[in-house]
């Protein structure tokens, strides 16, 4: 029997959570006084909808905004939504935090390829679902699959590893009369000319090979209009080469949707856990406990990236010109690299 969930909340407690949230002076200036460069603006048109502005008490950025370090130091913390390629490009031309006082937060899974002068000034993430204190009447009978179709976000090879792992997931909830909906914009930027050609039918034939052919795709606006995400689970197809924290992914959640790679069942919340709506948040990991402890032990993580950072910072000293923001020849050569094939 699919496992109950916790009766959404409210408008009138919506209304009242997004008052609390953005009543900041941080939120409500949020990334004004960033840079809005044409590589930024170009960077945010390549990646749309998932590019589109996320709601976060630790402000959100894309390090290509970042001309300067010194301009991160308008605040303490930054949410880093990017991926392992746009973040290594970032060490590329910063190889150390000189000038810098703020915390960067970066998702979970591309921690290890934070260089050893970093270390002290990057900590990472994750974002759950997390259960309100509201009595339970939902059941999951949806499963929802966002993204963006393109290799850029997704590799094909990665794409099979993701579905399969979210079969297993869904199994294990044991959903009756599944239904299975997709929000998948078709993107045309690409890695290699002679794939783009090719990608996208590649791609559905994919999911329709996972799923069979019971798929509902919704456009952008009908996914922003749902009303039933409080019985869905959502899975993100994100390879994290691109992009490490996604709009639709995000939004869903705020909603009521169900992480499907990460929801935390019991109520009783973490203390470094940061709410982003009454249904999800983030998990930080690097603070500091009473003793001094650090929450999480990274020295492991970082032992097993050391070969990498080394051979990075080699093929870095490379002259390359600036595209969008980083050259073909590098986000290339970081999906080729046999360290990431663990993405």
């Amino acid at each position: 029997m699919a496992q109950a969930r916790q009766r959404p909340y409210s408008k009138k407690l919506e209304s009242i959570f997004s008052q609390w949230f953005f009543q900041g002076k941080e939120i409500r200036e949020g990334l004004a006084q960033l840079p809005q460069t044409p590589q930024f603006k170009a960077f945010l048109g390549e990646g749309w909808p998932a590019t589109n502005p996320i709601r976060s008490q630790i402000p959100p950025i894309y390090l290509v905004q970042v001309i300067a370090l010194e301009v991160l130091n308008q605040r303490p913390e930054w949410l880093v939504c990017d991926g392992v390629v746009p973040l290594l490009w970032f060490f590329k031309n910063n190889p150390g935090p000189k000038g810098m006082n703020s915390r960067l937060y970066v998702h979970q899974e591309i921690l290890p390829f934070v260089p050893r002068d970093w270390r002290k000034s990057v900590s990472p993430y994750r974002i759950v679902s997390v259960r309100p204190q509201f009595e339970p009447v939902h059941e999951l009978n949806t499963v929802i699959l966002t993204g963006l179709m393109s290799d850029v976000y997704c590799s094909l090879e990665n794409l099979e590893k993701l579905l399969e792992k979210a079969k297993k997931i869904i199994a294990g909830h044991k959903i009756k009369n599944l239904k299975i909906k997709t929000v998948l914009p078709l993107k045309y930027f690409s890695h290699s000319t002679d794939l783009g050609q090719v990608y996208h039918i590649e791609y559905m034939k994919r999911i329709i090979d996972a799923f069979g052919k019971r798929i509902e795709p919704m456009s952008f606006s009908q996914f922003m209009a749902y009303d039933k995400f409080s019985s869905a689970l959502v899975f993100d197809m994100n390879d994290l080469h691109f992009l490490g924290l996604s709009f639709l992914l995000n939004f869903a959640l705020s909603k009521g949707a169900v992480n499907g790679h990460h929801y935390r069942r019991s109520s009783v919340l973490p203390k470094n856990f940061r709410p982003l709506s009454p249904y999800h948040g983030l998990v930080l990991s690097g603070a500091k406990d009473r003793n001094g402890k650090g929450l999480l032990d990274l020295g492991e993580l970082y032992a097993a990236a050391e070969s990498f950072h080394e051979k990075v910072f080699m093929v870095m000293n490379s002259s390359a010109n600036l595209n969008l923001p980083w050259p073909h020849w590098f986000s290339e050569w970081v999906r080729a690299t046999d360290s990431l094939k663990h993405f």
